[in-house]
């Protein structure tokens, strides 16, 4: 899914979570990062949450299409700044979750979990999902259009967050490697 038709389906949908749209905003996004020069290449804001961290698509590379970009947390205490979902598409599917869903996922992934801590982690198990999927108005429409695209919702946040890290690696890392 490229960039263009991921803010169409994101703009077609009022209330289906607690995400904030805010596409390419550079300033409201970066005014975190550690040398923000020239990341308009390789990471595209989509929105935040209210307390003031983003979501974004980064790439590795900026001739690698934004269809294979991972979406990321970019938190507004300092971390996680990590990929949450391996592309666009899987990132629909997380955002059908509240975005306290994604935070938790994306700050557990870091610690590379054992299936043991998966099955400890309790407060995103599938019954806590189930939850999450009714908490807003316009839930029932965006799940209905993932259906629809062929997109499954997910069934456990922190296997997608883990798998996300492991396909694109830290974007924490990245961050700080930039600077270097």
């Amino acid at each position: 899914m490229e960039r263009e038709n991921l803010e169409a389906w994101l703009r077609g949908l009022e209330d289906f979570n607690d995400f904030e749209a805010g596409f390419g905003d550079f300033a409201g996004a970066f005014e975190m990062l550690p040398n923000a020069a020239g990341l308009e290449a390789y990471v595209y804001p989509l929105g935040f949450h209210g307390s003031g961290s983003w979501i974004a698509l980064w790439r590795k590379e900026p001739t690698d299409s934004w269809a294979h970009a991972a979406m990321v947390w970019i938190d507004s205490e300092g971390e996680p700044w990590e990929p949450f979902a391996a592309t666009p598409a899987e990132g629909l599917a997380m955002l059908a979750l509240d975005t306290g869903a994604v935070y938790d996922a994306a700050a557990a992934a870091r610690y590379n979990p054992s299936r043991e801590d998966v099955a400890a982690w309790g407060p995103r198990t599938a019954e806590a999902l189930a939850k999450c999927l009714v908490r807003y108005p316009g839930q029932a429409e965006h799940r209905a259009r993932l259906a629809a695209a062929g997109i499954a919702l997910p069934s456990n946040a922190l296997d997608i967050a883990h798998a996300a890290l492991t396909a694109h690696g830290s974007f924490a890392t990245w961050l700080a490697s930039r600077a270097a």
